[in-house]
């Protein structure tokens, strides 16, 4: 069965490395925190990226919220306010927030 196995596959199995894999070194503690501190620029450097390339796309209209107003841009670059949306709430870190009331009852399942 194992010969069956190795015919219908070509490539390396998962124990066996490859000719062309090269081995990478380890990152030390210094180089991983230099690499994840550039996390937060990607991310940024992402979502404008997604933002244009929705605005580009024909008819498409993008929304976001600016200055406390739920905004709808479209391809045109005109700029439509939607509705003013709630305050924001400050929190301080590691705080936990709960809804007030009762929770929602779940409908009774069909029989």
């Amino acid at each position: 069965m194992a010969a069956r196995a190795q015919t219908l596959h070509n490539g390396p199995t998962p124990y066996q490395r490859s000719s062309t894999m090269r081995r990478t070194k380890p990152l030390s503690e210094s180089s991983m925190q230099t690499a994840e501190s550039h996390i937060p620029a990607l991310a940024a450097q992402a979502g404008r990226e997604a933002h244009a390339r929705a605005l580009r796309q024909g008819g498409r209209v993008v929304m976001k919220s600016a200055a406390g107003w739920l905004i709808e841009r479209h391809v045109s670059g005109q700029d439509v306010e939607i509705k003013r949306l709630p305050k924001s709430t400050p929190v301080s870190a590691g705080a936990v927030l709960r809804r007030g009331g009762k929770p929602a009852s779940k409908p009774a399942a069909d029989r």
